[in-house]
């Protein structure tokens, strides 16, 4: 079990690149949740690395854009592209 999300899940997917690891070598998983959070997961020891309130809605859906970017779409209207290493979203 994952515990971490206050909201309801939304969506949910692992990365489509191989970048896309803890330091121990195990897969990473995105989220997203009803209130608009994102967390990057180690599945490893099963908590967030990075949470991120992504949008002012629920997430539609969450994809990775090579090994360092994050890719959000929000009921909000919004879609937005996340640095992964720190949350910041000024690529657009």
């Amino acid at each position: 079990m994952l515990r971490g999300h206050e909201a309801d899940i939304t969506t949910c997917r692992f990365p489509s690149t191989a970048g896309w690891v803890d330091a121990d070598g195990s897969p990473m998983l995105l989220s997203g949740d009803a209130d608009g959070g994102v967390r990057i997961w180690s599945l490893y020891i099963r908590r967030p690395l990075a949470m991120v309130a992504a949008h002012t809605a629920s997430v539609l859906t969450v994809h990775t854009l090579g090994d360092e970017h994050v890719l959000t779409q929000g009921r909000d209207g919004l879609v937005r592209i996340w640095a992964a290493r720190d949350g910041n979203n000024a690529l657009i």
